[in-house]
């Protein structure tokens, strides 16, 4: 699990450690926010909430797609990976710097929370060291070294866990646990700096204008087409607002919340192929070809069994989760849950547009997609509420991947996927979800809904299914035979 052996193995190995530091962190700043509101209470943590909200609006501008053009360009081109790093690092310290002056110039000023200017500069702190390891990240992705933004990102989690415990339990303020989480992010950036530093030895000698203007020149189309779609995802709970009530957007905003971390997991495997992605453009398109139809029919064969399940056990999942008074919003959920397909693909879609260097169309796209959100949003909400704005969101998710599927295709000609036996595992496993409901638990019927689903694949002989199942096996024989890997191999 910690070598790159072939594109298959690559892909299974570099899927499992984003999803271990995805979920895995998640998990363990979960338990210090929700510790720690306890301890100091709604109103420090409003404060601290504030603070931290605060400090990523004035650090808005910080990156300006610079993260993920170094993604692109180290991917495609790793040779140059020094001077790539040189000039990514040096213009991020300049925005960053910048971004600290703007706090402390503007922070007490736009704030109005009192006491939160005054934690305005340990939370400038912890942009500083946020910065400097999504950066690291973004270059360890581009060598496909996942099991190390796994490290990193665990670390982290557990430092701002340590030292979050310790500071609040010293003193239950905000104050302190901002410092809790400052020290984390420390250690993070830390660990991050002795990674890379075989690749700071030449730092100074390798910044060239020219190469910071093709970092640019491919990073800010993907900063508007960032800041746009982190619009577009606040837009229906803000219309919502204006329009309906505030116990609708309750219920809407716990429906997307189990979404939300869908779109996450199902995210992972078109990041971790972009690296392969990048290399197959310039060297064998037919490779490339192969490579999407393998993602698209692993990834569909996640995606069916999710969708029909959730639209069977829709309102017995939000009492779960929720609580009875929850209930309501299962139709919300419903409709939601078929944006599991479209949001999918526009993210494949896009990572292969960025591979062709075609990043450009990206913020039209963006764009057209926010002012569409916005108008059906507006369309529907008045009269169907929630429900209306999750079929905004549908529908405008649909257009958005139309249009970059026609980009795409003047590219390359996209395969399509193979879907017959995945309908009819997915229809017995329905059938099986449906008429467990009244006599099993949720999680019972999930667990059992998941080996039906699974039996029918191997009954069926899907060939997808066949070869991950011989994949993983060779990959736990293979496992006993790796040693754990040391830094200085990392790049």
């Amino acid at each position: 699990m910690f070598e790159n052996v072939g594109i298959k193995q690559t892909l299974a190995k570099n899927s499992f450690w984003v999803f271990l530091s995805q979920i895995g962190g998640r998990f363990i700043r979960a338990g210090i926010v929700i510790y720690g509101a306890r301890i100091i209470g709604a109103g420090e943590y409003g404060v601290f909430s504030y603070a931290i909200s605060l400090a990523a609006i004035l650090g808005i501008f910080s990156d300006l797609g610079i993260d993920t053009a170094l993604f692109k360009q180290i991917s495609a081109t790793p040779e140059k990976i020094a001077s790539y790093v040189a000039n990514g690092i040096a213009m991020k310290a300049v925005l960053v710097t910048i971004s600290i002056a703007a706090a402390f110039a503007f922070g007490a000023q736009i704030s109005a929370v009192p006491g939160a200017s005054h934690l305005l500069p340990l939370a400038m702190l912890m942009l500083v060291f946020d910065s400097l390891r999504e950066s690291s990240i973004h270059i360890l992705r581009a060598r496909q070294k996942m099991e190390y933004e796994a490290l990193l990102n665990l670390l982290t989690n557990f430092g701002i866990l340590a030292f979050g415990l310790l500071s609040i339990a010293y003193a239950p303020t905000a104050f302190a646990l901002i410092g809790g989480y400052m020290a984390g992010t420390a250690i993070g950036a830390i660990a991050a700096a002795y990674l890379l530093r075989p690749l700071f030895r030449d730092f100074f000698r390798n910044i060239r204008w020219a190469t910071m203007r093709e970092i640019l020149h491919i990073g800010i189309p993907l900063a508007l087409a960032g800041i746009l779609g982190t619009l577009m995802l606040s837009t229906d709970t803000f219309i919502l607002g204006l329009l309906r009530t505030p116990q609708e957007i309750g219920l809407y905003s716990a429906a997307q919340r189990p979404i939300t971390l869908l779109y996450a997991f199902l995210g992972i495997s078109p990041l971790v192929a972009f690296p392969i992605f990048a290399r197959l453009v310039r060297e064998n398109k037919e490779k490339l070809l192969r490579l999407c139809q393998a993602i698209q029919q692993f990834s569909l064969s996640l995606i069916f069994p999710a969708i029909a399940g959730g639209l069977i056990i829709a309102g017995p999942l939000m009492t779960i989760l929720y609580g009875s008074s929850f209930v309501a919003g299962s139709l919300n959920f419903r409709i939601l849950i078929l944006t599991l397909s479209t949001n999918f693909f526009i993210l494949l879609f896009t990572y292969l547009l960025l591979a062709h260097n075609d990043q450009k169309i990206l913020g039209w796209y963006a764009l057209a997609g926010f002012i569409s959100n916005a108008i059906f949003d507006i369309a529907l909400i008045p009269s169907f509420g929630g429900p209306g704005s999750a079929w905004a969101t549908l529908i405008n998710q649909v257009i958005v991947m139309g249009l970059i599927l026609t980009r795409v295709k003047t590219h390359m000609n996209y395969p399509r996927p193979h879907i017959g036996k995945l309908i009819i595992a997915t229809a017995t496993m329905s059938l099986c979800t449906y008429a467990s409901i009244g006599f099993l638990p949720v999680i019972a019927n999930i667990i059992l809904s998941i080996v039906v689903y699974l039996n029918m694949l191997y009954i069926l002989k899907e060939p997808f299914a066949q070869e991950m199942l011989a994949l993983f096996t060779s990959l736990r024989e293979k496992n006993t035979k790796i040693s754990t890997p040391t830094p200085e191999n990392t790049i």
